[in-house]
C-alpha cells in the first residue's frame, strides 16, 4: 500500500504542475523484492551415515511483493507556447538558465523573465538571471532582441548573454521548489537554443496522468481490500478456531 501512496502523491504533484512553465514530471521507479523461499516442513527424512536428510526440502519461490526504490526526472521537451513578450525565453534542448537566488545558484528551465526596477533582468520570483561570467544582467532601455545562442541586444546593441548549462541527467540534480534545480558539480556548455517570445510548457500531460491516478487509486484499493480480508481471517482465527465447543 505505502508504494501506491507514494506513486498517488507523485502523480498529483505532477497533475498540479500540468501548466506551470518549463516543469518537468517525476516518476517512480519500482522493483520487485526478493522472492521468499518455501521449504517443506515434517518431511518424511531418509537416513544416511551423515545422518537423516529430507529428499526434497526446498519447494520454490513465492512472490514477496515490490519496493518503491526512488522517482526520478523526467527531462524530455515540453511543448513551446508563443507569448509574444520580447523577455520571454523558451530553451529547446538540455539547457538550464543560471539563477542567482538566496540559496545560491540554482537552474531553471522557466524562462518567464522581466526587467526590474533597476534594469536586472530577474525571474519570477525576482531572483537575479546570471550571465556567462555569473554576474547578473543589467538591461537598459530600449527593444530587447535575443538571439538563439541567447545573446541579448537593446536597441541594435550587444548588452549582455543569458548563461545556459547542461546538467547530468540522474540523481546528482536535485528539484529544490519553485521550478528550481540544485546540482552542486561541474556543469556543461549549452547544446540548445533560446526561443524569444516564448514559453516552454509543462511536459506533464494531463490526460495521461489522470490514468496513472485511476490506475494507482484502483491498485490501493485492491489492496486495502486484500488487508481487511486478512485481518478478517485472522480475527476470526483468534476468536472463532481457538473456541471451546463444550
Amino acid at each position: 500500500m505505502i508504494i501506491q501512496m507514494i506513486r498517488t502523491d507523485t502523480i498529483a504533484n505532477n497533475l498540479a504542475n500540468v501548466d506551470t512553465t518549463g516543469f518537468k514530471q517525476d516518476l517512480s521507479v519500482f522493483r520487485t523484492n526478493n522472492p521468499m523461499a518455501i521449504h517443506r516442513v515434517d518431511d518424511q527424512t531418509l537416513p544416511t551415515p551423515a545422518g537423516p536428510v529430507d529428499p526434497k526440502p526446498f519447494i520454490g519461490f513465492m512472490p514477496n511483493g515490490a519496493l518503491w526504490e526512488r522517482n526520478y526526472i523526467d527531462f524530455s521537451q515540453g511543448s513551446l507556447r508563443l507569448t509574444g513578450n520580447p523577455l520571454d525565453v523558451a530553451i529547446t534542448g538540455p539547457d538550464f538558465l543560471a539563477v542567482n537566488t538566496p540559496n545560491g545558484i540554482q537552474y531553471t528551465r522557466d524562462g518567464a523573465l522581466r526587467r526590474n526596477a533597476n534594469g536586472a533582468l530577474v525571474d519570477v520570483n525576482g531572483y537575479g538571471v546570471l550571465n556567462t561570467q555569473n554576474k547578473p544582467i543589467v538591461l537598459g532601455d530600449g527593444p530587447i532582441t535575443i538571439s538563439e545562442d541567447g545573446q541579448i541586444s537593446v536597441g541594435g546593441e550587444v548588452a549582455d548573454q543569458l548563461q545556459r548549462v547542461t546538467l547530468p541527467q540522474n540523481l546528482a540534480i536535485q528539484k529544490v521548489g519553485d521550478n528550481f534545480y540544485q546540482y552542486a558539480g561541474p556543469v556543461g556548455p549549452p547544446r540548445g537554443t533560446v526561443e524569444q517570445g516564448f514559453l516552454e510548457g509543462s511536459n506533464a500531460n494531463a490526460i495521461l496522468e489522470m490514468v496513472r491516478l485511476i490506475e494507482a487509486e484502483r491498485a490501493y484499493q485492491t489492496s486495502s481490500r486484500a488487508l481487511a480480508s486478512e485481518d478478517t481471517a485472522l480475527q476470526s482465527a483468534v476468536t472463532d478456531v481457538g473456541r471451546s465447543t463444550r
